[in-house]
């Protein structure tokens, strides 16, 4: 078990899940790739096996973000995981800006939890973020701690 996925076992779960991958290309790290399928691009996301609980929390947390119907998230296709590997497949969202000037929906009482430049950027001019780690607290966290990590 190492940081490179097994994408043999990878592609057969993925498929089990009705996702074929035509095609893989690098993303921002090694345990992420944007992949082709026949209904358009995907977001792959992995993680060692036992590190799968993250990756679960991780569709929960877009899960709770989109029914506050206040910012738009990337939907989630699957989630699963092979006897080495963890996944999670997410729509590709393609013209995605680094930035947006709307806002994000500080008033949520349901937090982010991990929002900061790298966790957030524009399709058009509709604010998006991914990578939660969601929990509830003060409304005006999130806004905190994009400032104090360099910000938005």
């Amino acid at each position: 078990m190492g940081t490179v996925p097994d994408w043999t076992g990878l592609q057969a779960s993925l498929a089990a899940s009705g996702i074929v991958v035509t095609a893989r290309r690098p993303a921002a790290t090694s345990l992420a790739r944007f992949v082709s399928t026949p209904k358009g691009p995907v977001f792959l996301k992995t993680l060692p096996a036992v590190e799968g609980g993250l990756l679960e929390a991780e569709c929960d947390g877009l899960a709770a973000l989109a029914a506050t119907g206040t910012v738009r998230t990337p939907a989630v296709l699957a989630c699963g995981a092979t006897q080495h590997d963890a996944w999670l497949a997410r729509l590709d969202l393609c013209g995605l800006s680094g930035r947006t000037e709307g806002e994000l929906g500080c008033a949520l009482a349901r937090l982010h939890g991990d929002l900061w430049a790298g966790n957030a950027a524009a399709f058009g001019n509709v604010p998006v973020i991914f990578d939660p780690a969601v929990y509830f607290g003060n409304r005006e966290t999130d806004v905190a701690m994009t400032r104090l990590l360099a910000g938005l």
